[in-house]
């Protein structure tokens, strides 16, 4: 910005730079409304430690941007190592001053045999949980949190066909037709050129007018009322089960769906990742994912939530599929990649 001080505009250090260079910047700097003589940095590392994490409440914006995608894992995993330290410490997983009085108590004289048996079941079914949270917390821990804006590995050009596929009953025509119309500019600015979006709705939406380039991108299909497909599906998976009939599917064995919710919005980043996706060819099915309260939140315990759901994303999922392949525990119903002569032989 043209407003911010020399320093801001010139440098973009890291946390460990300022730390290591704090007494060689000398003179006053201003940041924001907030001023300190930096001449008056020893050094010693702990001011200029403190200095730093001075700016980091001050500007934490600018700061996070600053920070490296590494750096910022690092600082993702230490609060992650300290909140479970500091829950074990406070539950009484890890006694740090002496087992307490609890110690000596016999269950079986306490509670006897009936009650200590129960207690030891209650015990022995958080294990049942052991095997996700284990993958929760490896996939959050060895697959950096925070990645770089993701590059294309070959041209857009070259890409088979994508079909972005919506599902929604149509009870929110306005939501659906926004959402398109963002969803078709966004992979236009990647530079996909081989894709349409279609919407498959119990309702009809109305997707036009649009510019013609934008339309014939387009294309909303109505599932009947009365259509009961043979492998007696419901709701979306009906819905889904009807593009795939003789006389409705339009796509090659060689093309590619990305099957989205109706409130799902495209990102460039997660443009780009469904192009290296199918330009590598090595898997049938991805999945990928999906973030929440990216704009106006309506609802903020909801919200708080599906935070829930971006963990699992990001932890056991990611893990799961980027290790072994395979849908060891779960798999979402929103963001899943498809070529089409796979889906078509499984369904």
């Amino acid at each position: 910005d043209a407003d911010q001080p020399e320093y801001w505009r010139d440098r973009r250090v890291t946390l460990g730079a300022w730390w290591k260079a704090g007494e060689k910047r000398l003179g006053s700097r201003e940041l924001g409304t907030h001023t300190r003589r930096l001449d008056e940095l020893t050094p010693s590392p702990l001011p200029n430690l403190i200095f730093c994490l001075v700016i980091l409440c001050l500007r934490p914006a600018r700061t996070a941007a600053m920070l490296s995608s590494r750096t910022k894992h690092c600082l993702h995993c230490c609060l992650l190592f300290t909140l479970i330290a500091a829950f074990e410490v406070c539950t009484g997983g890890v006694r740090l001053w002496g087992d307490g009085p609890a110690a000596s108590l016999d269950p079986w004289l306490a509670y006897g045999f009936a009650g200590t048996i129960l207690l030891y079941l209650l015990r022995y079914l958080a294990f049942l949980s052991l095997p996700q949270v284990l993958f929760n917390f490896v996939g959050l821990t060895i697959y950096n949190a925070f990645p770089d804006a993701v590059p294309l590995k070959g041209s857009p050009l070259l890409a088979p066909f994508i079909c972005i596929r919506v599902v929604t009953r149509g009870d929110y025509p306005q939501l659906v037709r926004a959402n398109v119309r963002r969803n078709l500019e966004t992979c236009e600015k990647v530079g996909l050129e081989n894709f349409m979006i279609e919407v498959v709705t119990d309702k009809r939406v109305g997707l036009g007018p649009m510019k013609p380039p934008q339309q014939r991108r387009l294309r909303e299909t109505v599932v009947p009322p009365t259509y009961r497909p043979k492998s007696g599906a419901m709701f979306k998976a009906r819905a889904l089960q009807y593009c795939l009939e003789p006389g409705i599917n339009e796509l090659a064995d060689s093309d590619w769906v990305v099957h989205l919710d109706e409130e799902t919005l495209l990102t460039e980043n997660s443009v780009r990742g469904i192009l290296n996706f199918v330009l590598d060819g090595k898997h049938h099915f991805g999945q990928g994912l999906i973030t929440y309260a990216n704009e106006e939140v309506v609802n903020w315990v909801t919200t708080l939530a599906d935070s829930f759901r971006v963990a699992d994303d990001m932890g056991k999922l990611r893990l799961q599929f980027n290790m072994f392949h395979k849908p060891l525990f779960s798999w979402k119903g929103s963001f899943v990649v498809t070529q089409v002569s796979v889906y078509s032989y499984l369904v």
